[in-house]
């Protein structure tokens, strides 16, 4: 038996909140271990109470014209509820779905975390405020927060170079785009259009966990010089994003760069280089090379 049959066995005989009396059954998720995506929902339905299933009645069927829509397949992705009980009032024959409360949400959001803590999907889809609710706290509101990000707290970001550090991914802030330079002509050739692209988030350091200690006399050579920096720490967390389309599978890439700000000894300031031609698919550009300011490390997010 897996981690989430286990689960899904206890689960069953879960008393948390008054929920489980009235109901044919809990509800667990179902679908890949380790899937790419997990879709949370609020609460089963009738159907799925009865059969023991997450979205097969009405919202599940068009859960799956949304997926269709997206193409996404069903089966290669997990789907569960924020509260795994039906709530529900009896008018004469017919259950008729009541909203969750909060404490029906705090009673059920262990199994949730489970579920998160074992599948680790790298895309999170919140099905109604409810679910963005259990999820984010409270305060969210599906109509008002639909654009906004949210911050994404307790990362365990790894890389070979300086370790392991815990952030709080708080907004988006820059768009990395593979570029094409040159010293002497105008302009050079375009990169292949698929290479990946780099969306950056502003990062801080996550409560309760070691603060990074700064590394001295790191070395750094590339075609504009041969420094010696002392590594600061780390301020940005560039994840591949697929641009327009032009990169498809980007958003499933799991190598990221981990940002990290640098400091140069006193008195030794990079000498200028102008005139450097630069090609994007934005167009040519000809800037002043100045400064640098970060040191970017390949690195992934771990469990």
């Amino acid at each position: 038996m897996t981690r989430l049959d286990d689960l899904r066995a206890e689960v069953r005989r879960c008393t948390r909140c008054e929920l489980h009396a009235g109901a044919t059954q809990a509800v667990f998720g179902e679908g890949l271990v380790k899937s790419e995506v997990m879709f949370v929902g609020e609460q089963p339905g009738d159907r799925e109470d009865r059969e023991g299933h997450p979205f097969v009645g009405p919202a599940g069927r068009m859960l799956d014209r949304a997926l269709e829509a997206a193409g996404i397949d069903r089966r290669l992705a997990y789907v569960t509820n924020a509260v795994k009980h039906f709530r529900y009032e009896q008018r004469g024959k017919r259950r008729i779905h009541q909203r969750p409360g909060a404490e029906h949400i705090r009673a059920c959001r262990p199994w949730l975390d489970a579920e998160l803590e074992v599948v680790r999907p790298r895309v999170l889809v919140c099905l109604g405020a409810v679910a963005a609710q259990a999820l984010l706290g409270s305060q969210v509101k599906v109509t008002k927060d639909t654009l906004k990000f949210v911050k994404v707290t307790n990362q365990k970001v790894v890389n070979s170079a300086f370790g392991t550090t815990f952030v709080d991914v708080k907004r988006p802030y820059r768009l990395f785009l593979p570029s094409s330079k040159s010293l002497v002509s105008s302009p050079p050739p375009l990169v292949a259009p698929d290479t990946d692209h780099f969306l950056c988030y502003k990062i801080s350091k996550s409560q309760h966990t070691p603060k990074f200690i700064a590394v001295p006399n790191v070395t750094i050579l590339d075609q504009f010089e041969n420094v010696t920096v002392t590594v600061m720490k780390p301020v940005l967390l560039c994840v591949p994003v697929n641009v327009n389309g032009g990169q498809p599978g980007a958003q499933l890439n799991q190598d990221l760069q981990l940002c990290y700000k640098v400091k140069r000894p006193q008195g030794n300031k990079l000498t200028p280089v102008l005139g450097t031609y630069v090609n994007n698919e934005y167009g040519p550009l000809r800037l002043d090379v100045k400064k640098s300011e970060m040191l970017c490390v390949p690195s992934q997010i771990q469990p």
